[in-house]
């Protein structure tokens, strides 16, 4: 079994045409893991370019009671998470249900 490589020594034209396509296809290789990333970068960039800059973007939701120190709070924390990204000014909206607020009775009232 290792007759056959140590007998390539006899014929260096054979032996340099086996190391040199050993060569080639490792390159090969080892290059397809960045020819398929390249590729998706490539891709997520055109899809990216081609969404309108009214529709993308962050997306902070919450089903949670709305106060106004809650609201701030949410804001506060979403302007500091966003500042690290490469976004525009923040917009803040709020949607819900409407809902009617009254004062509670008192006592002389009922």
């Amino acid at each position: 079994m290792l007759r056959a490589p140590l007998r390539l020594t006899r014929f260096p034209g054979i032996l340099a045409a086996v190391l040199g396509s050993t060569l080639i296809i490792a390159v090969a290789a080892a290059a397809s893991p960045l020819f398929i990333s390249a590729t998706g970068t490539a891709a997520l960039r055109e899809r990216v370019r081609a969404t309108s800059p009214f529709y993308a973007g962050l997306s902070l939701t919450s089903s949670t009671r709305i106060t106004p120190r809650g609201v701030a709070d949410r804001i506060d924390l979403a302007a500091s998470a966003a500042s690290r990204l490469p976004v525009g000014p923040a917009s803040v909206t709020i949607t819900g249900s409407q809902a009617t607020v009254t004062a509670p009775a008192s006592k002389g009232q009922a």
